[in-house]
């Protein structure tokens, strides 16, 4: 939903402008939907390999350790704690 979100981006701008909405959405609170969205895509990621049909516990413990790698090689310190906490548990 958030990529979507930022796939509408301009719209939905166009919309708060013309609803005389006091409340405006900054370049900043865009930044922070596109972390969130790039942090969440190596976890969709997972999620995918490991509900196949034909995952089996060693390609379940690949995909685990891919979405933390994914997530260490992003710069964001949301990403940072995603996998810190992930790696963790």
């Amino acid at each position: 939903m958030l990529n979507r979100f930022l796939m509408l981006r301009t719209s939905i701008q166009k919309v708060l402008i013309d609803l005389g909405e006091t409340t405006q959405l900054t370049d900043g609170d865009f930044g922070v939907i596109e972390e969130m969205v790039s942090c969440l895509e190596p976890v969709k990621i997972a999620v995918k390999a490991i509900c196949r049909r034909d995952t089996n516990l060693i390609g379940a413990k690949a995909a685990l350790h891919f979405r933390i790698i994914q997530l260490q090689k992003q710069r964001s310190e949301l990403a940072k704690v995603l996998a810190e906490l992930l790696r963790t548990e």
